[in-house]
Protein backbone atom coordinates (compact mmCIF):
# COMPACT_ATOMS: atom_id res chain seq x y z
CA UNK A 1 0.00 0.00 0.00
CA UNK A 2 2.74 2.56 0.87
CA UNK A 3 4.55 1.11 -2.56
CA UNK A 4 1.48 2.30 -4.61
CA UNK A 5 1.15 5.53 -2.51
CA UNK A 6 4.85 6.68 -3.37
CA UNK A 7 4.45 5.33 -7.31
CA UNK A 8 0.96 7.97 -7.30
CA UNK A 9 2.58 10.53 -5.69
CA UNK A 10 5.83 10.54 -7.75
CA UNK A 11 3.12 10.15 -11.03
CA UNK A 12 1.33 13.58 -10.01
CA UNK A 13 4.98 15.03 -9.27
CA UNK A 14 6.16 14.19 -12.77
CA UNK A 15 2.65 15.48 -15.02
CA UNK A 16 3.08 18.61 -12.43
CA UNK A 17 6.52 19.09 -13.62
CA UNK A 18 5.18 18.71 -17.23
CA UNK A 19 2.79 21.08 -17.40
CA UNK A 20 4.72 23.55 -15.17
CA UNK A 21 7.63 22.84 -18.34
CA UNK A 22 4.77 23.67 -21.03
CA UNK A 23 3.63 26.33 -18.95
CA UNK A 24 7.07 28.16 -18.91
CA UNK A 25 7.49 27.36 -22.73
CA UNK A 26 4.01 28.83 -23.82
CA UNK A 27 4.97 31.67 -21.79
CA UNK A 28 8.21 31.91 -23.53
CA UNK A 29 6.75 32.44 -27.14
CA UNK A 30 7.11 35.70 -29.11
CA UNK A 31 4.40 37.34 -30.69
CA UNK A 32 3.83 39.72 -33.33
CA UNK A 33 2.15 43.12 -32.85
CA UNK A 34 1.20 45.78 -35.68
CA UNK A 35 -0.27 48.93 -34.67
CA UNK A 36 -0.40 52.39 -36.41
CA UNK A 37 1.60 55.22 -35.35
CA UNK A 38 -1.20 57.49 -36.05
CA UNK A 39 0.19 58.58 -39.46
CA UNK A 40 -1.93 57.84 -42.80
CA UNK A 41 -1.51 53.68 -44.09
CA UNK A 42 1.88 53.35 -41.78
CA UNK A 43 1.71 50.82 -38.96
CA UNK A 44 5.00 49.79 -36.80
CA UNK A 45 5.84 46.09 -36.78
CA UNK A 46 6.96 44.77 -33.18
CA UNK A 47 8.38 41.51 -31.72
CA UNK A 48 7.38 40.98 -28.57
CA UNK A 49 8.57 38.91 -25.61
CA UNK A 50 12.13 38.12 -27.37
CA UNK A 51 14.74 36.73 -25.44
CA UNK A 52 17.69 39.10 -25.28
CA UNK A 53 19.64 35.86 -26.57
CA UNK A 54 18.03 36.30 -30.01
CA UNK A 55 20.53 37.39 -32.49
CA UNK A 56 18.48 36.88 -35.56
CA UNK A 57 15.21 35.95 -36.44
CA UNK A 58 12.86 35.06 -39.59
CA UNK A 59 8.55 35.52 -39.13
CA UNK A 60 6.33 36.27 -41.72
CA UNK A 61 3.39 38.88 -42.22
CA UNK A 62 -0.05 38.68 -44.89
CA UNK A 63 -1.16 42.14 -45.79
CA UNK A 64 -4.33 42.65 -47.54
CA UNK A 65 -2.93 44.48 -50.68
CA UNK A 66 -1.97 43.29 -54.04
CA UNK A 67 0.26 46.12 -54.37
CA UNK A 68 4.01 45.98 -52.90
CA UNK A 69 4.33 47.43 -49.26
CA UNK A 70 7.28 50.15 -48.35
CA UNK A 71 9.23 48.69 -45.53
CA UNK A 72 11.03 51.12 -43.82
CA UNK A 73 13.67 49.93 -41.08
CA UNK A 74 13.30 50.60 -37.63
CA UNK A 75 17.27 50.23 -37.11
CA UNK A 76 19.50 51.09 -39.96
CA UNK A 77 22.84 49.79 -38.49
CA UNK A 78 25.09 49.13 -41.76
CA UNK A 79 26.01 46.29 -39.18
CA UNK A 80 22.80 44.39 -39.65
CA UNK A 81 21.40 42.21 -42.48
CA UNK A 82 17.63 43.05 -42.96
CA UNK A 83 15.70 41.59 -45.94
CA UNK A 84 11.85 42.04 -46.33
CA UNK A 85 11.05 39.39 -49.28
CA UNK A 86 7.66 40.04 -50.96
CA UNK A 87 5.60 37.32 -52.24
CA UNK A 88 1.66 37.76 -54.00
CA UNK A 89 -0.50 35.13 -52.37
CA UNK A 90 -3.65 35.13 -53.30
CA UNK A 91 -4.31 38.58 -54.28
CA UNK A 92 -2.63 39.38 -50.82
CA UNK A 93 1.20 40.44 -50.24
CA UNK A 94 2.81 38.33 -47.83
CA UNK A 95 6.00 39.49 -46.42
CA UNK A 96 8.94 37.43 -45.37
CA UNK A 97 11.23 39.07 -42.66
CA UNK A 98 14.88 38.05 -42.35
CA UNK A 99 16.77 40.65 -39.66
CA UNK A 100 20.38 39.47 -38.06
CA UNK A 101 22.63 41.37 -35.78
CA UNK A 102 25.86 41.50 -34.37
CA UNK A 103 24.11 41.90 -31.01
CA UNK A 104 20.71 41.07 -29.87
CA UNK A 105 18.30 42.11 -31.65
CA UNK A 106 17.44 44.03 -28.18
CA UNK A 107 18.46 44.21 -24.79
CA UNK A 108 14.46 44.54 -23.39
CA UNK A 109 11.51 41.41 -24.35
CA UNK A 110 10.07 44.01 -27.19
CA UNK A 111 12.33 44.58 -30.46
CA UNK A 112 10.61 47.19 -33.12
CA UNK A 113 11.85 45.84 -36.71
CA UNK A 114 9.89 47.72 -39.39
CA UNK A 115 7.46 50.35 -40.41
CA UNK A 116 5.27 49.26 -43.46
CA UNK A 117 3.90 51.69 -45.58
CA UNK A 118 0.76 50.67 -47.35
CA UNK A 119 -1.29 52.03 -50.54
CA UNK A 120 -4.78 52.32 -48.11
CA UNK A 121 -6.09 52.41 -45.16
CA UNK A 122 -6.64 48.76 -43.38
CA UNK A 123 -8.15 47.15 -40.27
CA UNK A 124 -7.60 44.14 -38.44
CA UNK A 125 -8.85 41.12 -40.97
CA UNK A 126 -6.35 43.10 -43.24
CA UNK A 127 -3.06 41.07 -41.70
CA UNK A 128 -2.38 37.68 -40.48
CA UNK A 129 0.57 35.60 -40.05
CA UNK A 130 1.31 31.85 -40.72
CA UNK A 131 2.49 31.21 -36.92
CA UNK A 132 5.75 30.30 -38.26
CA UNK A 133 8.73 32.26 -36.08
CA UNK A 134 12.52 30.89 -36.38
CA UNK A 135 14.92 33.00 -33.80
CA UNK A 136 18.71 31.95 -33.44
CA UNK A 137 20.92 32.79 -30.93
CA UNK A 138 24.89 34.40 -31.59
CA UNK A 139 25.89 30.50 -31.93
CA UNK A 140 23.46 30.45 -34.74
CA UNK A 141 21.41 27.35 -32.61
CA UNK A 142 17.90 28.06 -33.86
CA UNK A 143 14.55 27.79 -31.81
CA UNK A 144 10.90 27.28 -33.87
CA UNK A 145 7.80 28.59 -33.01
CA UNK A 146 4.23 27.45 -34.98
CA UNK A 147 1.77 28.83 -32.87
CA UNK A 148 3.41 32.79 -32.84
CA UNK A 149 -0.03 34.92 -32.22
CA UNK A 150 -0.27 38.23 -34.46
CA UNK A 151 -2.09 41.48 -32.01
CA UNK A 152 -3.30 44.57 -33.87
CA UNK A 153 -3.63 47.66 -32.34
CA UNK A 154 -5.05 50.28 -35.60
CA UNK A 155 -7.13 52.97 -36.02
CA UNK A 156 -8.65 54.29 -32.81
CA UNK A 157 -12.24 54.84 -34.45
CA UNK A 158 -13.72 51.52 -34.11
CA UNK A 159 -13.40 50.08 -37.87
CA UNK A 160 -11.16 47.29 -36.78
CA UNK A 161 -13.83 45.95 -35.10
CA UNK A 162 -13.71 42.96 -37.91
CA UNK A 163 -12.45 39.80 -38.81
CA UNK A 164 -9.31 38.00 -37.61
CA UNK A 165 -7.25 35.09 -38.78
CA UNK A 166 -5.05 32.51 -38.22
CA UNK A 167 -3.17 31.86 -41.08
CA UNK A 168 -2.16 34.26 -44.53
CA UNK A 169 -5.36 34.06 -46.19
CA UNK A 170 -7.15 35.95 -43.20
CA UNK A 171 -10.79 34.65 -44.11
CA UNK A 172 -12.12 33.29 -40.27
CA UNK A 173 -13.65 36.32 -38.33
CA UNK A 174 -13.72 37.11 -35.02
CA UNK A 175 -15.01 39.73 -33.30
CA UNK A 176 -13.86 41.74 -29.94
CA UNK A 177 -14.35 44.77 -27.54
CA UNK A 178 -11.61 46.72 -25.48
CA UNK A 179 -8.28 47.90 -26.13
CA UNK A 180 -5.27 44.72 -26.97
CA UNK A 181 -2.16 46.50 -26.10
CA UNK A 182 -0.85 43.65 -24.36
CA UNK A 183 1.54 44.68 -22.33
CA UNK A 184 -0.54 47.69 -20.94
CA UNK A 185 -1.20 47.34 -17.37
CA UNK A 186 -3.76 50.04 -14.76
CA UNK A 187 -1.77 50.37 -11.77
CA UNK A 188 -2.35 52.31 -9.31
CA UNK A 189 -0.40 55.59 -7.39
CA UNK A 190 1.87 55.27 -4.40
CA UNK A 191 3.80 58.37 -4.13
CA UNK A 192 4.68 58.07 -0.14
CA UNK A 193 8.29 56.41 -1.04
CA UNK A 194 11.12 58.66 0.39
CA UNK A 195 13.93 56.19 -0.39
CA UNK A 196 15.51 56.76 -3.91
CA UNK A 197 15.87 53.22 -4.18
CA UNK A 198 12.37 52.86 -4.52
CA UNK A 199 10.00 52.86 -7.75
CA UNK A 200 6.97 54.89 -8.21
CA UNK A 201 3.86 53.86 -9.73
CA UNK A 202 1.70 55.95 -11.65
CA UNK A 203 -2.15 55.55 -12.11
CA UNK A 204 -3.24 55.65 -15.67
CA UNK A 205 -6.01 56.86 -17.37
CA UNK A 206 -5.86 54.88 -20.11
CA UNK A 207 -6.03 50.95 -19.67
CA UNK A 208 -6.05 47.84 -21.94
CA UNK A 209 -6.40 43.99 -22.28
CA UNK A 210 -6.01 41.58 -24.27
CA UNK A 211 -8.75 39.21 -26.16
CA UNK A 212 -7.86 36.69 -28.52
CA UNK A 213 -9.83 36.02 -31.82
CA UNK A 214 -8.20 32.84 -32.69
CA UNK A 215 -4.90 31.14 -31.92
CA UNK A 216 -3.03 33.38 -34.30
CA UNK A 217 -4.67 36.98 -34.19
CA UNK A 218 -5.85 39.38 -31.79
CA UNK A 219 -7.55 42.20 -32.88
CA UNK A 220 -8.61 45.85 -30.85
CA UNK A 221 -11.95 47.36 -30.07
CA UNK A 222 -13.90 50.32 -30.10
CA UNK A 223 -11.66 53.91 -29.35
CA UNK A 224 -12.85 57.05 -29.56
CA UNK A 225 -10.38 60.16 -31.41
CA UNK A 226 -11.31 63.58 -29.28
CA UNK A 227 -11.98 65.86 -32.45
CA UNK A 228 -10.95 69.72 -33.03
CA UNK A 229 -15.06 70.39 -33.08
CA UNK A 230 -15.37 69.21 -29.87
CA UNK A 231 -13.17 71.20 -27.47
CA UNK A 232 -12.69 74.56 -29.96
CA UNK A 233 -15.42 76.37 -27.47
CA UNK A 234 -13.45 75.70 -24.45
CA UNK A 235 -10.33 77.97 -25.36
CA UNK A 236 -9.77 80.86 -22.98
CA UNK A 237 -7.71 83.62 -23.14
CA UNK A 238 -6.19 85.20 -19.98
CA UNK A 239 -4.13 88.03 -20.24
CA UNK A 240 -3.59 87.85 -23.76
CA UNK A 241 -2.42 84.50 -23.59
CA UNK A 242 -5.15 81.37 -25.11
CA UNK A 243 -5.51 78.34 -23.42
CA UNK A 244 -7.12 74.89 -23.75
CA UNK A 245 -6.90 72.17 -21.34
CA UNK A 246 -8.39 68.52 -21.70
CA UNK A 247 -9.15 65.86 -19.54
CA UNK A 248 -8.38 62.56 -21.67
CA UNK A 249 -11.09 59.55 -21.17
CA UNK A 250 -9.98 56.37 -21.29
CA UNK A 251 -9.61 54.86 -24.25
CA UNK A 252 -9.47 57.90 -25.78
CA UNK A 253 -7.21 59.81 -28.53
CA UNK A 254 -6.11 63.31 -29.65
CA UNK A 255 -6.59 64.24 -33.45
CA UNK A 256 -4.14 65.51 -34.74
CA UNK A 257 -6.18 68.56 -35.98
CA UNK A 258 -6.03 69.86 -31.98
CA UNK A 259 -2.54 70.48 -32.29
CA UNK A 260 -2.41 71.85 -36.00
CA UNK A 261 -5.16 74.30 -34.64
CA UNK A 262 -3.37 74.84 -31.87
CA UNK A 263 0.01 76.10 -32.97
CA UNK A 264 -1.75 77.68 -35.74
CA UNK A 265 -3.37 80.20 -33.18
CA UNK A 266 -1.27 79.85 -30.52
CA UNK A 267 -2.43 77.96 -27.59
CA UNK A 268 -1.06 75.95 -24.82
CA UNK A 269 -3.12 72.79 -24.73
CA UNK A 270 -2.82 70.89 -21.29
CA UNK A 271 -3.95 67.34 -21.61
CA UNK A 272 -4.64 65.34 -18.04
CA UNK A 273 -4.14 61.45 -17.83
CA UNK A 274 -4.57 61.07 -13.97
CA UNK A 275 -2.10 61.78 -12.33
CA UNK A 276 0.13 63.03 -15.17
CA UNK A 277 -0.10 65.70 -17.60
CA UNK A 278 1.22 66.76 -20.78
CA UNK A 279 1.51 70.60 -21.65
CA UNK A 280 1.88 72.08 -25.36
CA UNK A 281 3.16 75.37 -25.91
CA UNK A 282 1.54 75.68 -29.53
CA UNK A 283 2.59 79.41 -29.22
CA UNK A 284 6.68 78.50 -29.35
CA UNK A 285 5.46 77.37 -32.86
CA UNK A 286 5.91 73.41 -34.22
CA UNK A 287 4.75 71.60 -37.20
CA UNK A 288 2.03 68.59 -37.13
CA UNK A 289 3.31 66.20 -40.69
CA UNK A 290 0.23 66.42 -43.16
CA UNK A 291 -0.12 62.35 -42.72
CA UNK A 292 -0.65 62.08 -38.72
CA UNK A 293 -4.39 61.62 -38.39
CA UNK A 294 -4.03 61.16 -34.13
CA UNK A 295 -1.87 60.86 -31.65
CA UNK A 296 -1.89 58.28 -28.24
CA UNK A 297 -0.11 60.27 -25.61
CA UNK A 298 -0.72 57.77 -22.61
CA UNK A 299 1.74 56.25 -21.14
CA UNK A 300 2.95 52.92 -20.19
CA UNK A 301 4.49 51.88 -16.81
CA UNK A 302 7.48 49.96 -17.13
CA UNK A 303 8.96 48.02 -14.50
CA UNK A 304 12.30 46.19 -15.93
CA UNK A 305 14.84 44.81 -13.84
CA UNK A 306 17.91 45.70 -16.49
CA UNK A 307 16.77 49.50 -16.15
CA UNK A 308 17.13 48.89 -12.22
CA UNK A 309 20.14 47.71 -12.42
CA UNK A 310 21.66 50.08 -14.91
CA UNK A 311 20.28 53.23 -12.72
CA UNK A 312 22.06 51.53 -9.72
CA UNK A 313 18.89 51.19 -8.04
CA UNK A 314 17.70 55.00 -8.23
CA UNK A 315 14.81 54.46 -10.71
CA UNK A 316 11.82 56.06 -9.59
CA UNK A 317 9.68 55.80 -12.59
CA UNK A 318 10.08 53.93 -16.33
CA UNK A 319 7.50 54.35 -18.73
CA UNK A 320 6.85 54.48 -22.53
CA UNK A 321 4.94 56.83 -24.28
CA UNK A 322 2.79 55.31 -26.90
CA UNK A 323 2.77 57.34 -29.53
CA UNK A 324 6.58 57.46 -30.78
CA UNK A 325 8.74 59.75 -32.70
CA UNK A 326 9.33 63.76 -32.37
CA UNK A 327 6.92 66.08 -30.93
CA UNK A 328 4.69 68.23 -32.92
CA UNK A 329 5.71 70.94 -30.91
CA UNK A 330 7.44 72.08 -27.54
CA UNK A 331 5.69 69.62 -24.84
CA UNK A 332 6.33 68.82 -21.03
CA UNK A 333 5.58 66.00 -19.28
CA UNK A 334 4.59 66.86 -15.39
CA UNK A 335 4.23 63.34 -13.35
CA UNK A 336 3.43 63.37 -9.60
CA UNK A 337 6.18 61.53 -7.74
CA UNK A 338 4.97 62.58 -3.69
CA UNK A 339 6.04 65.51 -1.93
CA UNK A 340 8.52 63.44 0.05
CA UNK A 341 10.48 64.50 -3.01
CA UNK A 342 9.86 68.02 -2.67
CA UNK A 343 12.87 70.08 -3.47
CA UNK A 344 14.93 67.20 -4.49
CA UNK A 345 16.54 66.85 -8.01
CA UNK A 346 15.32 63.99 -10.70
CA UNK A 347 16.91 63.00 -13.58
CA UNK A 348 14.76 62.13 -17.03
CA UNK A 349 17.07 59.56 -19.65
CA UNK A 350 16.14 58.25 -22.87
CA UNK A 351 16.32 54.81 -23.32
CA UNK A 352 17.59 53.57 -26.52
CA UNK A 353 16.37 50.01 -26.52
CA UNK A 354 18.71 49.23 -29.66
CA UNK A 355 22.17 50.68 -28.68
CA UNK A 356 21.29 49.21 -24.84
CA UNK A 357 22.05 52.86 -23.50
CA UNK A 358 20.71 55.31 -21.27
CA UNK A 359 21.44 58.97 -22.26
CA UNK A 360 20.01 62.16 -19.76
CA UNK A 361 18.10 64.08 -21.34
CA UNK A 362 16.81 66.74 -18.64
CA UNK A 363 17.06 66.91 -14.89
CA UNK A 364 14.56 69.19 -12.59
CA UNK A 365 13.56 69.72 -8.94
CA UNK A 366 10.39 68.57 -7.20
CA UNK A 367 7.74 71.35 -6.51
CA UNK A 368 6.29 71.39 -2.99
CA UNK A 369 2.97 69.67 -4.30
CA UNK A 370 5.13 66.47 -5.52
CA UNK A 371 5.16 67.31 -8.91
CA UNK A 372 7.67 67.25 -11.16
CA UNK A 373 8.59 68.81 -14.72
CA UNK A 374 10.52 67.49 -17.88
CA UNK A 375 10.34 68.64 -21.33
CA UNK A 376 10.21 65.83 -23.77
CA UNK A 377 11.41 66.53 -27.44
CA UNK A 378 10.91 63.34 -28.98
CA UNK A 379 7.99 60.60 -27.24
CA UNK A 380 10.07 56.76 -26.66
CA UNK A 381 11.11 54.93 -23.55
CA UNK A 382 12.18 57.03 -20.48
CA UNK A 383 13.57 56.48 -16.89
CA UNK A 384 13.30 59.10 -14.07
CA UNK A 385 16.39 58.50 -11.26
CA UNK A 386 17.00 60.48 -8.30
CA UNK A 387 20.95 59.82 -8.91
CA UNK A 388 22.85 61.77 -11.36
CA UNK A 389 24.50 58.48 -12.97
CA UNK A 390 26.20 61.08 -15.89
CA UNK A 391 27.67 63.93 -14.04
CA UNK A 392 29.98 61.49 -12.09
CA UNK A 393 31.06 59.47 -15.11
CA UNK A 394 31.89 62.50 -16.63
CA UNK A 395 33.76 63.57 -14.30
CA UNK A 396 35.41 60.71 -14.39
CA UNK A 397 35.90 60.22 -17.94
CA UNK A 398 37.49 64.03 -17.94
CA UNK A 399 39.81 62.36 -15.02
CA UNK A 400 40.92 59.52 -17.12
CA UNK A 401 41.01 57.29 -14.58
CA UNK A 402 38.15 54.74 -14.62
CA UNK A 403 37.95 51.68 -12.33
CA UNK A 404 36.66 48.71 -14.07
CA UNK A 405 33.07 49.12 -13.11
CA UNK A 406 32.52 52.06 -14.43
CA UNK A 407 34.34 51.55 -17.59
CA UNK A 408 31.60 48.84 -18.15
CA UNK A 409 28.78 50.83 -17.05
CA UNK A 410 29.29 54.19 -19.01
CA UNK A 411 30.56 55.44 -22.81
CA UNK A 412 30.33 58.10 -25.08
CA UNK A 413 28.39 57.97 -27.79
CA UNK A 414 28.53 59.54 -30.98
CA UNK A 415 28.11 62.71 -29.98
CA UNK A 416 30.52 63.06 -26.72
CA UNK A 417 27.46 62.52 -24.68
CA UNK A 418 27.95 60.22 -21.68
CA UNK A 419 25.96 57.24 -21.68
CA UNK A 420 24.86 54.11 -19.22
CA UNK A 421 25.05 51.57 -20.74
CA UNK A 422 21.60 49.36 -19.92
CA UNK A 423 22.46 45.62 -19.75
CA UNK A 424 20.20 42.63 -21.04
CA UNK A 425 16.87 41.79 -19.48
CA UNK A 426 17.46 38.33 -18.38
CA UNK A 427 15.15 35.37 -18.96
CA UNK A 428 13.19 33.57 -16.48
CA UNK A 429 15.36 31.20 -16.44
CA UNK A 430 18.17 33.14 -16.13
CA UNK A 431 16.77 34.81 -13.50
CA UNK A 432 16.02 31.75 -11.75
CA UNK A 433 19.67 30.37 -12.08
CA UNK A 434 21.17 33.49 -10.93
CA UNK A 435 18.65 33.33 -7.67
CA UNK A 436 20.02 29.24 -7.74
CA UNK A 437 23.14 30.34 -8.08
CA UNK A 438 23.02 33.36 -5.30
CA UNK A 439 21.26 30.76 -3.01
CA UNK A 440 23.91 28.23 -3.36
CA UNK A 441 26.72 30.97 -2.39
CA UNK A 442 24.74 32.06 0.71
CA UNK A 443 24.28 28.46 1.53
CA UNK A 444 27.81 27.70 1.23
CA UNK A 445 28.97 31.27 3.39
CA UNK A 446 26.62 29.94 6.07
CA UNK A 447 28.13 26.84 6.07
CA UNK A 448 31.51 28.32 5.81
CA UNK A 449 30.92 30.30 8.89
CA UNK A 450 29.24 27.65 10.85
CA UNK A 451 32.24 25.57 9.96
CA UNK A 452 34.30 28.61 11.18
CA UNK A 453 32.07 28.41 14.46
CA UNK A 454 32.15 24.58 15.03
CA UNK A 455 36.49 25.08 14.72
CA UNK A 456 36.20 27.88 17.06
CA UNK A 457 34.08 26.31 19.67
CA UNK A 458 36.15 22.78 19.18
CA UNK A 459 39.32 25.19 19.70
CA UNK A 460 37.87 27.16 22.92
CA UNK A 461 36.80 23.70 24.38
CA UNK A 462 39.92 22.11 24.11
CA UNK A 463 41.91 25.81 25.67
CA UNK A 464 38.97 25.06 28.51
CA UNK A 465 39.57 21.54 28.63
CA UNK A 466 43.47 22.11 28.66
CA UNK A 467 42.82 24.93 31.28
CA UNK A 468 41.25 22.75 33.40
CA UNK A 469 43.65 19.93 33.35
CA UNK A 470 46.36 22.37 33.87
CA UNK A 471 44.76 23.00 36.93
CA UNK A 472 44.41 20.38 37.94
CA UNK A 473 48.00 19.48 37.60
CA UNK A 474 48.73 22.77 39.66
CA UNK A 475 46.68 21.33 42.35
CA UNK A 476 47.83 17.69 42.34
CA UNK A 477 51.35 19.27 42.51
CA UNK A 478 50.63 21.56 45.77
CA UNK A 479 48.98 18.77 47.44
CA UNK A 480 52.28 16.80 46.53
CA UNK A 481 54.48 19.95 47.44
CA UNK A 482 52.55 19.92 51.18
CA UNK A 483 52.34 16.40 51.79
CA UNK A 484 56.77 16.34 51.10
CA UNK A 485 56.72 19.46 53.41
CA UNK A 486 54.30 17.76 56.02
CA UNK A 487 56.65 14.31 56.09
CA UNK A 488 59.59 16.57 56.35
CA UNK A 489 58.54 18.64 58.99
CA UNK A 490 57.62 15.50 61.23
CA UNK A 491 60.69 13.86 60.13
CA UNK A 492 62.90 16.67 61.37
CA UNK A 493 60.89 16.27 64.77
CA UNK A 494 61.10 12.34 65.01
CA UNK A 495 65.23 13.24 64.65
CA UNK A 496 65.57 15.87 66.79
CA UNK A 497 63.50 13.99 70.03
CA UNK A 498 65.74 10.47 68.93
CA UNK A 499 68.81 12.77 69.56
CA UNK A 500 67.61 14.56 72.77
CA UNK A 501 66.69 10.57 74.26
CA UNK A 502 69.87 9.67 73.29
CA UNK A 503 72.01 12.70 75.19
Amino acid sequence: MNLRKFLVAGFTAVMMAGFGALASSAASVPNIQVRSNGAENEYEVTLQNVSSETYGVQFDLTVDSDKDVTVNWADGDSGNVQKAVQTDSNGKTQITFYVSKLRPLSNSSNVQVATIVTDRELNSSSFATSGYMKTVNQNQKSTVYQDVVLDTKLTPDGSNNGSGSDNSSGNNSGSNSGNNKPSDTNQSQNTSRPSGSQQITVSQTNTTGKQETDKNQTTEGTQKILAWKDISSQVKTVSGKKTLAITIEQGQQLDADILRNAIEQKISVTLQYGNYQWTFDGANGGSVPDKQKFYDFSLEMLSQHNLTAAAEGSDLLQFAVQYQGQMPCPASLTITVGADYAGQTLYLAYYDELAATLQKTAEAVVNQDGTVVFPIENAAKYIVTSKDLWTAAAKTEEMSVQTSEQSQSTALDLSGNVVVTVPPMMTEEEVEAQEAAQETTENEEISATDESETLEQEVQSDSETQSQENSKAVVVIASIAVVILFGAVIAFLFVKVANKRRA
